[in-house]
């Protein structure tokens, strides 16, 4: 059975754009739709066909997800009521989290970047906001699962973030916003040093930002006690047009379950060595 529901008129437009046109990329985005369907749908909740016409991009980021650890061997298990995803290898039990945060409203929506507008500032404040928000959305949830039993404290939870529909978020720095939502480290500086004349590389501590309502947003969530049942952070940014699964997985060093170098692959993994009241290396490793 189709995973596109005929005759409605669905809220999302890319939902209606895949469904219902001919072009050759869509109809190319459309099989890719119906393929992962038909290993998805055993696993998708009873009201799946109906949230992804509200909400494509987000309800097609938890289906590919799935259908990715499938093709990992990892064993799923589905519940109308708990966290998004839940995977298992041997004693190990894994909950992911997916969220794919939208732009946000009134004074916390992140500017829109025109492309006839000439030079304009990139808004990497307000897409780490967005990013910020979306996590704790998610670290909420999974402590209300937890209260509830749903979960265990021994379990790794993944919160998996697709930042396909954040304006702006494709253009990145090279320590990545991601990155810098979850340790606290702001941007590379670059200083001239005014005795030697050389030009001198760091980055800049950074562990919060100001929303648009004045208060501070940590950003240095990965060193917050509070976030310790966090084992790791996946994230992305593509969508079924854009259909390249370019994940990055950052790890918690305060996690109570840490996650161990290569148990997903993923392009590109950041971790934390030599730990200490004195600092630490951020060190990462590619696939």
């Amino acid at each position: 059975m189709s995973i596109f529901i005929q005759g409605i008129v669905a809220k999302d437009k890319t939902y209606t754009n895949v469904r219902d046109e001919n072009h050759p990329p869509l109809k190319t985005v459309r099989n890719l739709c119906e393929k992962l369907w038909l290993n998805f749908e055993p696993f998708a909740d009873d009201d799946f066909k109906v949230e992804i016409a509200n909400d494509f991009d987000a309800r097609f980021w938890e289906m590919d997800l799935t259908c990715f650890f499938m093709e990992q061997e990892f064993d799923l298990s589905s519940a109308n009521h708990g966290p998004d995803i839940s995977l298992t290898k041997g004693n190990a039990k894994y909950y992911i989290e997916a969220v794919c945060p939208q732009d946000g409203i009134k004074q916390n929506k992140i500017p829109e970047i025109r492309a006839n507008k000439g030079v304009q500032k990139l808004p990497d404040d307000e897409i780490t906001l967005r990013l910020t928000s979306a996590i704790s959305t998610k670290h909420r949830a999974y402590n209300g699962y937890l209260k509830d039993k749903i979960v265990n404290h021994d379990d790794y939870l993944i919160i998996a973030i697709n930042s396909c529909q954040l304006d702006g978020a494709h253009i990145d720095f090279p320590t990545p916003r991601i990155v810098r939502s979850l340790y606290p480290i702001g941007h590379q500086v670059l200083k001239r040093n005014p005795t030697t004349g050389e030009m001198e590389e760091s980055i800049e501590y950074s562990d919060s930002l100001t929303n648009a309502n004045g208060s501070p947003i940590h950003t240095d969530i990965f060193f917050r006690d509070e976030y310790k049942n966090i084992s790791a952070v996946l994230y992305a940014h593509y969508d079924c047009c854009n259909y390249i699964r370019n994940y990055t997985l950052i790890h918690n060093p305060l996690a109570t379950n840490k996650l161990e170098l290569g148990t997903f692959p993923v392009k590109r993994e950041y971790y934390v060595s030599d730990l200490s009241d004195d600092g630490y290396n951020l060190m990462y490793c590619n696939a």
